[in-house]
């Protein structure tokens, strides 16, 4: 008689040699088990430092964590993109993907990033999981984390002057570094 609805109110029909008996009843459909396939920040990995102390110029990888808190198992391989914007203007102008994974009901898996070069500014991240889709999902509109607002402080370099230097006439130029040592006297 086709396919079951959810909430339609149908008519059961009972019968036997004692005779026959009808009743309404309201049934509840589930589908297929489906995945539902999040993603949630973990940390940022430098050298010597975390999230909160980037400086420019370092090579951070990123880490995080992909969820299936869903009741079916995410059995297409997918892969992860951890998204970055630059300025916190709304736009992603970095992605770094991850491994292509699978992933079973009710399970997590830790996942990591290549590398790309901390520019200096206020910037964002977020991990978003199941990229480009490839698993038909309880809940597509969660797959990706909150953004989390970090930092790159920029480098500490020593100033340089230039100088143009003459004794006899000609003119010398070249350039000098300056560092902070204790005044002489």
């Amino acid at each position: 008689t086709g396919n079951l609805i959810s909430g339609k109110l149908y008519t059961l029909q009972c019968s036997n040699i004692s005779g026959s008996d009808s009743k309404s009843v309201s049934v509840g459909v589930r589908g297929p088990p489906l995945p539902d396939l999040t993603g949630r920040f973990n940390s940022v990995d430098t050298v010597g430092g975390s999230l909160y102390s980037l400086t420019e110029g370092e090579s951070p990888s990123f880490t995080g964590i992909i969820d299936n808190g869903g009741t079916g198992n995410a059995s297409n391989s997918f892969t992860n993109e951890f998204e970055v914007d630059l300025g916190r203007d709304g736009s992603v102008d970095v992605t770094r993907t991850s491994n292509a994974i699978t992933l079973n009901a009710g399970s997590s898996l830790s996942v990591s990033s290549g590398s790309w070069i901390a520019i200096f500014g206020n910037h964002r991240i977020r991990l978003c999981a199941d990229r480009p889709d490839a698993n038909a999902e309880s809940n597509e509109g969660n797959n990706c984390s909150a953004w989390q607002d970090f930092t790159v402080a920029v480098a500490n370099s020593a100033p340089v002057a230039s100088a143009t230097i003459s004794k006899d006439g000609s003119i010398y130029t070249d350039s000098i570094t300056v560092t902070a040592g204790s005044p002489t006297t």
